[in-house]
């Protein structure tokens, strides 16, 4: 299966997300690597959802493993508040992509 390069660009973002750990600006990496294929692709809100937040925890688990194998400082962990947040914002962002995309084709069927 061959990724469009609109999700793939989401999922790398998603991902980088992952890769930011606790630092605030991680949430707004994944809600716009969820925002682009919900509202550009379409589909149902909760694949994207899923995708989004498959692609953030990879970057957190390459994350950690790059902490425990090498002497690098990260800034810190994440804690579980920046856990919750960033799966309520990655689930509003999908729900709110899928309908301006299910209401921008509704609209274009209409004319």
């Amino acid at each position: 299966m061959n990724l469009k390069p609109r999700l793939l660009l989401a999922f790398a973002i998603a991902f980088a997300g992952g890769l930011m750990g606790e630092d605030p600006t991680a949430i707004v990496f994944v809600v716009i690597g969820t925002f682009i294929p919900a509202c550009g692709i379409g589909g149902t809100w909760w694949t994207w959802l899923v995708l989004s937040l498959s692609a953030w925890a990879g970057g957190s688990g390459v994350r950690i493993l790059m902490s425990l194998g090498s002497s690098m400082d990260f800034p810190g962990n994440p804690t579980e508040l920046d856990t919750i947040i960033t799966v309520l914002a990655a689930l509003a962002t999908a729900v709110v992509g899928t309908s301006l995309n299910w209401a921008a084709s509704r609209m274009i069927r209409q004319r």
